[in-house]
């Protein structure tokens, strides 16, 4: 999962760092519950003192060539089950060819991974783009149902 490490004065661009996190998704747990185990393990790796330690190993695998780093990273992702990410769009409307641009929908690469979910903002609205491995998800109909009754909980605060 992205972790944030945007500060003030960064500018434009991606300021991230990767993290796993491992969630307790029983059938029994509520949308409450799930949410505040994120909170949780996601502000205990935002305060993770290794994560100072990326830049310069970003830096160092820059160097390789891509087909040796995209390898590197598929094989560190390839145990995940999901990606989660969110990606800040533009709060204004953009325009495209003089027409503007009315979604913006995401979809994020698996890397090795059985699911990502991805969230975008445009504009003041959200939009998710999902991409799933077949052999992982048998049932996509099921998977975009279940997706869509979480996120209509998590809405509506039940």
């Amino acid at each position: 999962m992205p972790i944030n490490t945007r500060t003030g004065d960064d500018g434009a661009g991606n300021h991230w760092t990767p993290g796993r996190i491992d969630l307790d998704v029983r059938s029994d747990s509520t949308a409450d519950q799930t949410t505040e185990q994120v909170k949780v393990k996601m502000r205990g790796m935002r305060d993770e003192p290794a994560h100072e330690l990326l830049v310069p190993l970003a830096a160092g695998l820059r160097l390789l060539p891509s087909a040796a780093s995209a390898s590197l990273f598929s094989s560190l992702s390839s145990g995940m089950d999901l990606a989660a990410s969110n990606v800040p769009g533009s709060p204004t409307a953009l325009h495209l060819c003089g027409q503007e641009v009315i979604e913006l929908v995401p979809f994020g690469p698996l890397s090795g991974c059985a699911l990502n979910v991805t969230l975008m903002s445009h504009a003041g609205e959200a939009h998710i783009g999902v991409a799933s491995d077949p052999a992982a998800v048998p049932d996509p109909d099921g998977l975009q149902r279940d997706l869509e009754a979480a996120f209509t909980s998590v809405v509506k605060g039940s």
